[in-house]
């Protein structure tokens, strides 16, 4: 019997820059859209508190719980994922 293979978001002997098409100037906190907390609030939240703590796996997967706690408190959707002209990344992996 074949073992599955475990997926992760974590990056090892990578480097990862700004993409060259990235029109912001500098780095920002990524502003509150109304009262709920988006995933890039909460990511950004945990990043800035706790810097080279936690991997890349870790921090989705506190987004996800956090989320789901949200969400059970009130009656509203859960906090969503920003969308693909958010990200401000290129991945190069060696």
């Amino acid at each position: 019997m074949k073992k599955a293979e475990v997926h992760t978001t974590n990056y090892f002997d990578t480097f990862i820059e700004v993409a060259e098409d990235c029109k912001a100037l500098a780095s920002e906190v990524p502003p509150l859209r109304g009262a709920a907390l988006s995933i890039a609030n909460i990511q950004y939240d945990l990043i800035a508190r706790h810097p080279y703590q936690y991997t890349s796996d870790d921090v989705i997967f506190h987004c996800f719980a956090t989320s789901m706690i949200l969400l059970k408190r009130s009656a509203r959707k859960p906090v969503s994922f920003s969308s693909q002209r958010d990200r401000l990344v290129c991945v190069h992996r060696h």
